[in-house]
């Protein structure tokens, strides 16, 4: 029989004694007994007992005679008779005993116990011990602080198990580099009477091995085409990755300095995937992989060299040449060859500064709005390394028109200029009909202002800009401008219907004069002539000599209407 089986058996005797004791002592009468029990396997007592989940309680009734036994395992469950419960969750559980007890006089009295945080069921996770390799064949574990309270280490090579406390280091050198699988288990330590714990197991398989210098990682660098604008991506792999090594990717960008890239230990992948996105189009590449262990030994592993396709920014976009259209709308042209780059199918127009709008490089570009103002126009591209492309700023010839008369113009206009460079020498006002048909061309030489009286009396809408023949032959235009020339109509204040020939008739003289009415009236108001053709006048008829009033409304070309009052002297 085991040591602390007799124990029992010799307590349980000597109580049954004690009570037989008291009864020849009462004479026959039996002592009151109070509800007594604890747990199978732990010490009687115990004011709590402790286990893993899940747990299975056997209660041990120790009332020595009580009867209608029953149980309550836990707050708010159920009471029952048997003696046996399973715990699934992890927490701290009160137990109760019911039962009728012998009350000393012959009876049963009905009674009670509870032991208060009596089990506590303890959950079991996986350890999270920290398994570090070493060059010489050593491995490091550590022990988390919590929530076990030893961890007891199998190597995995036959050697005697080692107990770790939480929070502390056991080192271990293996006879031979290979695969291991060394298993830890933690453990709580319970309160039994057998002296068994409980907790849980983790296990890994490890490649134990001689110098990290010897370990294959594969690393791979792939630049991915296409190539996009200064951010290029370059895909880095490696593989045999392990949880206790820490790795650090760097680059190093036209032979300079390393820099870091990507830092990553803890992992429990098996292998890397990384891309790393920059400026791939005109920076030379290349990137190192270190590799450390947890003892502090490391490795380096450098890629080949990558050459970009450009070695200087920005690129050049030459012959930028600006013009506008007879509806003022901007025109330009472009040597396109540096489309050759994926990167430049596209180019941004920037007017002043600003940027307006995403072009195709195609070489040509029409607006689609008329320009209201000078500005300067340049093409460009820019990325997140700066810009990669621009041309030269180009401001084009503006024309700027006051009026000084009726037919009078003043004319002035900002020359074509090259980044800040003026490059047009000579000039010409051109001017044309609404439909563009060139009416007169005038050399302004290399002045940059002009006056204009134009000559044509046909015509009331004009339109001028000015032409200038660039190096190299381009000719640019400015933008054109409208010359809206008034109405003009002219009345004699006098006229001598004598019959010679000279002053005969009474009719105005004009220019632009689209419709046209006359009347004339003597000093009562009586209307005594009246016509709607300028080549017909009032020849005075049998009208004495003095003041007579004229009235006359006329509309030009534009539509505009105009009114004329005024006295006539007719002479005789």
């Amino acid at each position: 029989m085991k040591p602390h089986a007799l124990f029992f058996h010799m307590r349980r005797f000597a109580s049954l004694l004690g009570a037989w004791t008291l009864l020849l002592c009462n004479g026959g009468q039996t002592q009151a007994q109070s509800p007594c029990f604890y747990a199978q396997g732990y010490p009687a007592s115990a004011t709590r007992i402790r286990a893993c989940v899940p747990f299975t309680i056997e209660l041990v009734d120790c009332t020595g005679g009580g009867q209608n036994i029953a149980y309550r395992f836990q707050e708010g469950g159920e009471r029952t008779a048997s003696n046996t419960f399973t715990y699934t969750s992890p927490g701290l559980y009160s137990v109760t005993q019911y039962g009728n007890f012998p009350d000393g006089n012959g009876g049963f009295t009905g009674d009670s116990l509870t032991k208060s945080a009596y089990v506590e069921v303890l959950a079991t996770p996986t350890p999270q011990v920290r398994m570090e390799r070493c060059n010489g064949r050593r491995l490091r574990i550590t022990a988390p602080a919590a929530p076990y309270e030893q961890y007891v280490v199998n190597w995995g090579d036959g050697s005697p198990p080692q107990i770790l406390t939480p929070g502390n280091t056991l080192n271990h050198v293996y006879a031979t580099a290979g695969s291991y699988t060394p298993v830890v288990r933690g453990e709580y330590l319970l309160n039994r009477i057998d002296g068994q714990n409980c907790g849980k197991d983790t296990t890994i398989t490890l490649a134990i091995y001689e110098d990290i210098n010897t370990s294959n990682f594969n690393f791979q660098m792939e630049v991915q085409s296409p190539l996009s604008v200064c951010e290029g991506r370059v895909l880095l792999a490696w593989e045999n990755l392990r949880a206790d090594w820490q790795y650090s990717l760097e680059v190093s960008r036209n032979n300079g300095a390393y820099e870091p890239v990507l830092q990553l230990e803890d992992s429990t992948a098996s292998s890397v995937e990384y891309v790393w996105q920059g400026n791939t189009l005109t920076q030379s590449l290349r990137f190192r992989l270190n590799v450390r262990n947890a003892c502090g030994e490391s490795v380096s592993f450098v890629s080949a060299t990558y050459t970009p396709p450009l070695s200087q920014l920005p690129v050049k976009v030459r012959d930028l040449q600006l013009s506008f259209t007879n509806d003022n709308r901007l025109q330009a042209s472009w040597n396109d060859s540096e489309k050759a780059y994926p990167e430049l199918q596209e180019l941004e127009l920037w007017q002043n500064g600003q940027s307006i709008k995403v072009l195709p490089n195609s070489g040509n570009f029409t607006g689609e709005e008329p320009q209201d103002m000078p500005a300067c126009w340049q093409l460009k591209k820019e990325g997140s390394c700066g810009p990669i492309a621009h041309s030269d700023v180009v401001c084009p010839l503006w024309l700027t028109i006051e009026q000084q008369g009726r037919n009078q113009y003043n004319l002035s206009w900002q020359p074509y200029r090259r980044n800040d460079t003026i490059i047009s020498s000579t000039y010409e006002i051109v001017l044309s009909d609404e439909g563009g048909a060139e009416i007169e061309r005038i050399a302004a030489g290399n002045n940059l202002q002009s006056s204009l009286a134009p000559t044509d009396t046909l015509r009331q809408l004009l339109f001028v800009h000015i032409e200038s023949v660039l190096p190299g032959g381009f000719v640019s235009r400015s933008n054109r401008r409208r010359l809206e020339r008034p109405l003009q109509l002219h009345f004699p204040t006098a006229f001598t219907p004598n019959g010679d020939g000279l002053n005969d008739i009474f009719r105005p003289k004009g220019t632009f004069v689209r419709s046209y009415r006359l009347q004339i009236y003597d000093s009562k108001g009586s209307l005594l002539f009246e016509s709607s053709n300028m080549e017909e006048g009032w020849d005075g008829a049998q009208a004495p000599p003095g003041s007579y009033l004229y009235r006359a409304v006329a509309e030009d070309y534009l539509g505009r209407q105009y009114s004329f009052e005024g006295v006539v002297t007719l002479i005789r």
